[in-house]
């Protein structure tokens, strides 16, 4: 396979470092591979060292002026190579490539984009045979939530560490020295907020006047922001490098790292940082939580903030400890969520399928989604087999005498035909049959302070998947009525606009933020998490699913501004890693599909919970209360096995 890498630039920044590592670890894997850049070149020597032919298609950044300059470059470059298909790393090259080659395959990785700019990001990805990646789930969304977008695959970034180790062993130029030794590794560009960090320094030396700063890298803004470090004062505490090919030995020589972004998609250079085991202060734009997480790897602070980056710059000055703790936690996310070994296998895979004309992409996506909701038939046969079951149950008198906590499980309460819905009639009987079976109604919280221990007496929790509307226009006046409370697992994605439920063809409607908020004013209810776009978690790559388990927690902190304490597996598909990361992220618990009550002093990382499904009875909902069915036949478990596996 021959694979043409497009760059704008071979800079210091985090897409340009992704472009080479790729195309090195291409060609380590049998393949060829070329690279076209435009201005700069910083990181060419790392292309000649790896035996790679760079391509230098312009000295004028990529403009719309120059436009015309860069297609009869491309075109040469492609007419030269011959490649079997073409790898972009921003959405302007991405345009050239489409003008110059349009029936040539192409791969487009997403960064940082400006919202201003995502619309016609958007239609211009619509342009010619594009598969269409991001670095994060955040520049994912920016893109995703245009009506005119294509659809977006997640395909987060890997390094390897060990080789970052190497690097840094490597001797720099003898600087001054400071204490403590803040360094920042970035393009100078207002995306990427230098100048916010020269503003901030004054702030810090008030508090740290033996601090220094090591500013890595060159760029357009260069000069502007040498003359902002004059102007200030601050020439004998900020330090300039300007344009080197590997920065690993810089970041090494510092005690923290810091990134005042303005816009990001994945911040490679974080990754670097916590290769060394360097905590990192950075700020809350695209996908920099998912790897610098607030008093775990570093300090997070808003952009544009000077006063906020110093206090954080300052807190982390004074504790060496918590910042020597923050970043071994750094590496030890790295080397767990972010190799370069899984990011490649992706990317290569991505692009075989290119150059192969795609035959495999529709499967693969198959097996990422979630499974295909069943038709109605299927659940009538589901309905007609478990009533066998309870028949059988009954004439062997199996034990009805549970103990413990029992989950029940819901979707929609609506009257329309959706497998999902059940009616609000049929909602207010299997309530009133709660209600008159003696059991306790808790919440969610409340159930997993009883599993702390075992359970005694009989605890019931109502839970609501997928944050359909009709929930809270039909379910909560009910519950209102009678009292009993409620937890809503809400797909974060879906609720911000930015994926649908692929199941549907007339989407139902969804709840907003501020219908989520409106709700869980009222103590009965409350909000827990339930994925970032719902899907087939054991089919994503480590670093995927942890976004999609981390950051629906993230997302309803922000959006809600409480934290959410258990996490609904989408489809109930999860497997030993799954568990692992929901505790990992700060969940106590998590919740599955799997059928029975739940006894208390055990492991809560998948609680059971019975579903509640289409067509249920109020005689097939007395049944489900009362445990007979709560050990699943060998056909709910070879379904449930296909499903997992696809």
């Amino acid at each position: 396979m021959r694979v043409l890498f497009i760059t704008p630039t071979l800079g210091v920044g985090g897409s340009e470092f992704l472009t080479v590592s790729w195309a090195t670890r291409i060609k380590e894997r049998g393949h060829t591979s070329a690279v076209a850049y435009g201005a700069f070149d910083d990181r060419l020597p790392r292309l000649t060292e790896a035996g790679i032919r760079g391509i230098r298609l312009s000295d004028r950044p990529l403009k719309l002026g120059c436009l015309g300059e860069w297609r009869a470059a491309v075109r040469r470059a492609i007419g030269s190579f011959g490649p079997d298909v073409v790898h972009a790393q921003s959405i302007t090259t991405a345009l050239i490539v489409t003008l110059a080659a349009p029936r040539l395959p192409l791969l487009v990785t997403v960064h940082g984009i400006d919202e201003s700019h995502e619309r016609l990001a958007a239609l211009i990805l619509r342009c010619g045979p594009n598969r269409v990646t991001a670095v994060s789930a955040a520049s994912a969304a920016g893109i995703g939530s245009r009506r005119l977008a294509p659809a977006v695959e997640i395909l987060s970034p890997g390094i390897d560490a060990d080789a970052i180790v190497t690097a840094a062993r490597r001797p720099v130029p003898a600087m001054p020295a400071g204490q403590p030794d803040f360094c920042c590794v970035a393009r100078h560009h207002p995306a990427k907020g230098v100048d916010v960090l020269i503003r901030a320094f004054p702030t810090v030396l008030d508090a740290l006047p033996e601090a220094k700063v090591t500013l890595v890298g060159s760029g357009l803004d260069f000069a502007a922001n040498a003359r902002l470090v004059t102007s200030l004062g601050l020439e004998e505490r900020v330090f300039f490098t300007g344009a080197v090919p590997n920065a690993a030995p810089y970041i090494g020589q510092a005690d923290i790292v810091v990134l005042p972004s303005r816009r990001e998609g994945m911040p490679i250079v974080a990754l670097e940082a916590f290769s060394l085991g360097r905590p990192v202060i950075a700020t809350t734009v695209g996908g920099t939580p998912t790897v610098v997480r607030d008093g775990e790897t570093g300090w997070l602070v808003p952009p544009e903030s000077p006063r906020a980056l110093a206090v954080a710059m300052i807190e982390a000055g004074r504790n060496a400890d918590e910042a020597a703790t923050r970043g071994r936690a750094g590496e030890a996310l790295v080397r767990r969520s972010f190799t370069s070994a899984e990011a490649l296998d992706r990317i290569e895979g991505v692009l075989r399928e290119l150059a192969d004309g795609g035959r495999t992409r529709s499967a693969n996506e198959a097996r990422r989604r979630p499974p295909p909701i069943k038709p109605r038939p299927y659940y009538m046969a589901l309905h007609a087999h478990q009533r066998t079951r309870t028949v059988a149950a009954k004439l062997r008198r199996q034990s009805t005498d549970w103990q413990g906590v029992r989950i029940l499980g819901y979707h929609r309460v609506a009257f329309d035909s959706d497998v999902l819905a059940i009616t609000p009639d049929r909602f207010r009987q299997h309530v009133e049959a709660l209600v008159r079976s003696g059991a306790t109604p808790v919440s969610v919280d409340a159930a997993l302070d009883l599993l702390e221990r075992p359970v005694h007496g009989r605890h019931v929790c109502m839970t609501f998947d997928d944050g359909f509307h009709d929930v809270m226009e039909n379910a909560v006046p009910i519950l209102r009525e009678m009292g009993i409370p409620a937890t809503l697992f809400v797909t974060s994605g879906v609720v911000s606009g930015e994926v649908r439920y692929h199941w549907y063809g007339d989407h139902p409607r969804t709840l907003t933020w501020e219908e989520i908020a409106q709700v869980a004013k009222d103590p009965l209810f409350d909000v827990q998490a339930h994925s970032q776009t719902h899907p087939r978690l054991p089919a994503l790559s480590e670093a995927e699913a942890w976004t999609e388990i981390n950051g629906s927690k993230a997302d309803i902190e922000r959006s809600l501004g409480s934290t959410p304490t258990t996490f609904c597996y989408p489809a109930g598909l999860y497997g030993a890693r799954e568990v692992r990361m929901v505790e990992a992220a700060g969940y106590r618990a998590g919740i599955s599909t799997r059928a029975g009550v739940n006894p208390g002093a055990q492991p809560m990382g998948a609680l059971r919970r019975t579903m509640i499904s289409c067509g249920d009875t109020q005689s097939d909902f007395k049944a489900k209360m009362a445990g007979l069915l709560d050990r699943p036949s060998a056909l709910q478990v070879r379904v449930h096995q296909r499903r997992a596996s696809g």
